[in-house]
């Protein structure tokens, strides 16, 4: 099986996360999926400069690399990837879309409503972490107030989860609960 080893850049800016969508692809399964642009580490690169020259040839987009979030490990059926997740910053305001056909600044409440390549969802998660956002099968709790979609500010306990494509807020003392 092939190893790949590549990079994904977590552009944050105004508390929003950069989200790029693929177009078709060779395989089914990241097909018209979100997920973090990045692409793969040549021979000599530092994982930094492997992210910055990514993100210049997919967007011509000048971005600041901070610190490292994760590395993930994931193996698709026709391929494995080690992929190195940063969180980065924009040094311009302009891009332009070369190898993804859509793009969404985002809250990461809001992420959590995409359909995400496999590998690019432990990402999601960990950004959700950082606002307070608690993850488990069934949607999300949050122990901060946050955005959630539609510029609704949430409370915290409040839990989110996802149905279809909304999400449904459910207040505490309404009749419906954390399941187990």
């Amino acid at each position: 099986m092939k190893s790949i080893e590549v990079v994904a850049a977590v552009i944050r800016s105004g508390g929003k996360y950069l989200c790029v969508q693929r177009g078709r692809t060779k395989f089914s399964y990241t097909s018209f999926r979100y997920e973090f642009p990045g692409g793969k580490v040549e021979k000599g690169e530092s994982l930094q400069e492997a992210l910055q020259r990514e993100i210049m040839e997919e967007m011509d987009y000048t971005i600041e690399v901070g610190e490292k979030l994760l590395t993930v490990h994931h193996i698709y059926p026709d391929f494995e990837i080690t992929m190195h997740a940063f969180l980065c910053h924009p040094i311009g305001e302009q891009y332009v879309l070369k190898e993804h056909i859509a793009a969404q600044w985002l809250f990461p409440g809001e992420m959590v409503t995409l359909d995400w390549a496999e590998a690019d969802k432990p990402v999601v998660k960990k950004c959700s972490d950082r606002i307070g956002l608690l993850s488990s099968p069934n949607g999300f709790i949050t122990r901060e107030p946050c955005i959630l979609p539609g510029g609704m500010e949430s409370k915290p306990s409040v839990l989110m989860r996802k149905m279809s494509m909304s999400i449904v807020v459910l207040r505490p003392g309404s009749g419906n609960y954390w399941p187990g």
